[in-house]
């Protein structure tokens, strides 16, 4: 868990928005990652998985199995639910961040529709750490905490190292001017 502070160049061809108005504030959008070859292979492990499901739970009724047999397939249904969830936030999930001399705002979106809001004084932020989500094939998953008193809030997944960097040292460093 590391907080950066020190504020770095913006890195090429990001797609992360950072836009400042002078010393009092700070907006940050975190647009959707798309189709990636990580998305993709998601998703289509949430179909296979789904659709496998689908037939055993459908070979179940049909061989008289009854609702028992059929209610040994929740627990699949409901892991198949959380790769399929997983893999349409990684192409459509958005962030946006606000943060001026007394409030903030931490947005997130999937297709424009707004799925979370965090709001609340400047007061109660300590900042942005990275933070490690999951591993995936011993590869940590890292994504941007935003440290908002008793409840932290996730964001940024997706980004390339150097951007998460970028962030998390674009909001500490606003942040530590705000105190001072």
């Amino acid at each position: 868990r590391t907080r950066p502070w020190r504020r770095i160049r913006q890195p090429a061809g990001t797609r992360v928005v950072v836009e400042r108005e002078g010393k009092t504030k700070l907006l940050i959008v975190i647009p959707p990652q798309g189709v990636t070859m990580a998305s993709a292979g998601t998703g289509a492990f949430a179909l296979a998985w789904n659709g496998f499901i689908a037939f055993w739970t459908a070979s179940a009724l049909a061989a008289g199995g009854g609702l028992v047999m059929a209610a040994f397939t929740i627990p699949f249904w409901l892991a198949g639910s959380s790769v399929a969830k997983t893999a349409f936030e990684q192409v459509f999930e958005a962030s946006r961040l606000e943060v001026d001399a007394f409030q903030f705002s931490q947005t997130t979106t999937a297709t424009g529709l707004v799925s979370k809001t965090t709001a609340g004084e400047v007061d109660d932020l300590q900042g942005v750490r990275l933070v490690v989500e999951s591993t995936s094939n011993d590869e940590p998953n890292v994504c941007l905490e935003l440290e908002y008193g008793a409840t932290p809030v996730r964001f940024g997944r997706g980004l390339t190292p150097i951007e998460l960097e970028f962030v998390a040292a674009e909001v500490n460093a606003f942040i530590h001017k705000l105190s001072t």
